[in-house]
């Protein structure tokens, strides 16, 4: 694991997305102020460059990438009528423009979740969301429950999630979801899931899985035994996958190991995957 220089910017994790090998990282505190500042991560060379401004500063917004621009929703304290409730940053003018005013039910909605879904941005949760139209420029109320995608980690168009609960040892692990909501577990991932589970991941701490180069890679907060020096571990594993058996999806546990020692403080808030 490489250490990069840091942003003044928090990374936290609703405000950054990846677009090609860079990474943006959109509002956040500066020196415990709101800020409008975007910032970009070059990952080729590991260095970080300012990208114009948004029209005000927000805490933390909710960002969703499509057709080439980030659009950016919520996330401020408190913002009058005449500013807006939400932008967007076209990728290639590198400019913002100020999306309409959504109306008094949508600026006041809570928001958990975000995602572009058939070519509009959907946000809200589960049992009560709201769209936004990029091609006719409007807003729309959603009339029934929106699918969120349960994780961006998707490969060959097939949606793969973690659940890190062992509790409920039918959720306990990775599982492939066909196109019509059935999900079914990954085999072949036993020996994993014990390190896994030995090793701090099946807690509270967080699990990240994202699609890198064509397998998952699963990473999870460990701990030290005894936690040393108030220290903790950072795991990761690579799994390329395979067809068996009729249809059947087998990972393959091709490396796991540390690959990081941090301060128990830190957090393991985000996974992007870059291309570079």
């Amino acid at each position: 694991m490489v250490p990069i220089p840091s942003s003044n910017l928090s990374p936290v994790s609703k405000s950054a997305i990846a677009v090609g090998s860079e990474i943006y990282v959109i509002g956040g505190k500066v020196d415990g102020a709101l800020s409008s500042a975007v910032r970009i991560l070059d990952c080729r060379s590991n260095t970080w460059r300012d990208a114009p401004s948004m029209t005000v500063a927000r805490k933390r917004p909710f960002i969703c990438l499509y057709d080439g621009k980030i659009y950016v929703i919520g996330g401020y304290n408190k913002l009058s009528e005449s500013e807006p409730w939400a932008e967007v940053f076209d990728i290639k003018t590198q400019t913002w423009e100020c999306l309409s005013d959504p109306g008094t039910e949508i600026r006041n909605c809570t928001i958990y979740r975000i995602a572009e879904i058939e070519g509009k941005i959907h946000f809200g949760y589960t049992q009560k969301t709201y769209a936004y139209d990029p091609k006719q420029g409007e807003w729309e109320c959603c009339e029934g429950e929106v699918a969120f995608p349960r994780s961006q980690c998707v490969m060959e168009s097939v949606l793969y999630t973690f659940a890190n609960n062992y509790t409920w040892e039918d959720d306990y692990g990775c599982k492939w979801w066909s196109t019509d909501g059935y999900g079914e577990k990954v085999k072949g991932l036993e020996s994993l899931l014990e390190i896994h589970k030995r090793n701090g991941g099946s807690s509270d701490n967080t699990t990240k899985l994202v699609a890198c180069g064509g397998k998952l890679v699963l990473l999870w907060e460990g701990y030290m035994k005894h936690n040393p020096n108030n220290r903790k571990k950072i795991w990761c594993a690579v799994i390329p996958l395979e067809k068996r058996d009729g249809g059947k999806v087998w990972g393959i546990v091709e490396w796991v190991d540390v690959v990081h020692i941090v301060p128990t403080s830190c957090k393991l808030l985000h996974c992007l995957v870059v291309s570079v």
